[in-house]
């Protein structure tokens, strides 16, 4: 799961305090969340996905 937020964000040209504020979460959560320090909420899981354009599911590593 980290793998993938780093990897659609830095392919969709977004900085962690763009992602951040879209999120309305701090950038130190996004950098914990893309390192693998903390998860998400479900809920954030769903804006997060819908941001970067792929589903929930595949943003959590269910899908590929």
């Amino acid at each position: 799961m980290k793998n993938r937020i780093k990897k659609l964000r830095l392919e969709r040209d977004v900085s962690q305090t763009e992602l951040a504020e879209a999120l309305k979460t701090s950038r130190q959560a996004i950098s914990n969340y893309e390192k693998g320090l903390r998860e998400p909420k479900i809920d954030t899981f769903v804006i997060l996905a819908d941001y970067l354009n792929v589903s929930a599911p595949y943003l959590m590593g269910f899908d590929e």
